[in-house]
């Protein structure tokens, strides 16, 4: 007998980051995302619970406080706080496309975290 037979099994296609915002609504963090600035990848991070919603190139982070989510793109050139550069603290972020991290900003300053999905954030 073969397995699913004369079942419907629905199948949909969906990006990667779109499935990490549901897995971290699923755990409980609830996030929103957020669409790139005029140029495809830069975003103005302005609240906290956001995920951005491509790979990100570069993220501007004017939200005084809290988390934000992102994938950083091959070409990732960094964070910034009200448009200075930053060195966050925290995990090393490795440009491939596919890792989901955590920014937290306090004070001015930005730790970085690696995201396991399937795990509270």
């Amino acid at each position: 007998m073969a397995i699913n037979k004369n079942r419907i099994v629905p199948v949909t296609d969906i990006d990667l980051i779109t499935l990490y915002n549901m897995i971290l609504n699923a755990t409980g963090t609830t996030v929103t995302a957020i669409a790139p600035d005029v140029d495809l990848g830069h975003f103005t991070v302005a609240a906290a619970n956001t995920i951005c919603n491509e790979p990100a190139v570069d993220i501007n982070v004017i939200a005084s406080s809290g988390a934000f989510y992102f994938v950083a793109a091959h070409d990732f050139a960094g964070l910034k706080v009200n448009g200075t550069a930053v060195t966050p603290s925290g995990a090393d972020i490795v440009p491939d496309g596919v890792t989901l991290y955590k920014g937290t900003i306090s004070s001015g300053a930005i730790t970085i975290a690696l995201v396991t999905p399937g795990v509270p954030a």
